[in-house]
C-alpha cells in the first residue's frame, strides 16, 4: 500500500481550493475567538508515500 496515486491538474486544484477554503473558516475562526487578525497563505499540494510523510516534513518519525 505505498503506492502514490497520479493526480490531474484539475484534481490537484481542486485539492488547493478545498484546502484554501478550509484554512479560510479556520482563520475567521481563530480571529474572532482571538479578536486578532490571522493570515493565511494558499496551500501547497504533495504527493508523497506514506512511508515518505515524516521524512517530507522533517521528522524523524519518531515524535510522539
Amino acid at each position: 500500500m505505498d503506492e502514490i496515486v497520479k493526480l490531474d491538474e484539475a484534481q490537484i486544484d481542486g485539492l488547493k481550493e478545498v484546502s484554501n477554503i478550509g484554512a479560510g473558516h479556520s482563520a475567521t475562526a481563530l480571529s474572532q475567538m482571538t479578536g486578532h487578525s490571522a493570515m493565511i497563505s494558499v496551500p501547497a499540494v504533495n504527493l508523497v508515500s506514506l512511508s515518505d510523510v515524516a521524512p517530507f516534513l522533517g521528522l524523524d518519525g519518531k515524535e510522539t
